[in-house]
């Protein structure tokens, strides 16, 4: 013969005990994706860094298309000036 027994919460202390491991679950994954969101987000470049970076591709293209990475030249300096 074998008996089995079986413990319950009583059932007005569960419903308290499930909204607050509920809601700090919640607040763990809001927390937990503004970290992420902040980390992945990149940042608007400034004029500045937008210009040497046309200037790097000018650069790059100085020798096989030396007309074209003039124009890119005076882009970027238009560019960092407006």
């Amino acid at each position: 013969m074998s008996s089995v027994l079986a413990h319950t919460a009583h059932p007005s202390l569960v419903a308290p005990i499930a909204a607050w491991f509920h809601e700090g679950l919640q607040r763990a994954r809001a927390l937990l994706s503004a970290r992420l969101l902040a980390v992945t987000t990149p940042r608007k470049l400034t004029r500045f860094e937008e210009a040497e970076q046309v200037r790097a591709m000018a650069m790059d293209l100085l020798d096989s298309d030396p007309a074209f990475a003039q124009d890119l030249f005076a882009a970027a300096d238009r560019h960092e000036v407006e």
